[in-house]
């Protein structure tokens, strides 16, 4: 089952590049912007200016934008009308909210633990061992109550605890694909930041072309997921 949601969830992405690249238009934009400014720059060149939190700023609301449009697109088969995907304004917010309580669901505990051993002193292997541990338990907690995001998108209010137990049959499955995921972004990432050491802008661009490549992947997988689990579908 892990391969057949990571391969649906690629193929999703190609199936209809016309559509894909209407839908991410936004988040292309911002992508092309930051390597018209940024992707001839040396890594030692490369300091923080207002520009970069309005760029930031920008890519944070297009990746919602995107996000929200693209579950709907194929859980409700809503189709872009013109270059532009529909602003979605009440649900981006609702699935900005639900992205905001999963980043403090999966980091509370960890940062909890983290300030406690700062505070006693007690920093060593043992306390990073623990962390890790722990940040690993939370990220498979936080995809388990992911599915709350497409629901969102789609208008369709899910609650934290129907989403852990529409999830329980890909419980295990969901750390193999996890697994899958983390390899495939590390390969890509390691052989675009390769390339951009080497030659900037195309180093640049390939490494535009990875971060939408895996944004687009990580919302395939959250709307397989619903859809699956959630909405009982079959994979086809």
């Amino acid at each position: 089952m892990v391969f057949a949601i990571f391969s649906h969830a690629l193929k999703m992405i190609f199936t209809d590049l016309g559509a894909t690249a209407r839908i991410s238009l936004p988040l292309i934009v911002v992508i092309v912007v930051q390597i018209l400014l940024f992707g001839t720059m040396q890594p030692s060149q490369a300091q923080f200016n207002p520009m970069d939190a309005a760029l930031q700023i920008l890519a944070a609301i297009a990746s919602l934008w995107v996000a929200v449009a693209w579950h709907r697109y194929v859980l409700l088969v809503e189709r872009p009308e013109r270059a532009l995907p529909r602003l979605h304004v009440r649900e981006m917010f609702h699935y900005f909210l639900w992205g905001l309580g999963l980043t403090l669901i999966m980091w509370l505990p960890t940062m909890i633990i983290l300030l406690v051993g700062v505070s006693a002193d007690a920093f060593g292997p043992g306390l990073a061992i623990l962390v890790a541990v722990v940040m690993l338990v939370m990220a498979w907690v936080g995809a388990r109550l992911s599915v709350v995001l497409p629901a969102a998108a789609i208008d369709q209010p899910l609650g934290l605890s129907a989403a852990w137990h529409a999830t329980r049959p890909f419980a295990i499955g969901l750390i193999g694909l996890a697994i899958l995921i983390v390899l495939m972004s590390a390969a890509l990432g390691w052989l675009s930041l390769l390339l951009f050491l080497a030659v900037p802008i195309a180093g640049a661009a390939i490494l535009g072309a990875v971060q939408w490549l895996i944004t687009l992947l990580m919302l395939s997988i959250l709307t397989t997921l619903y859809g699956v689990y959630v909405e009982e579908r079959e994979l086809t």
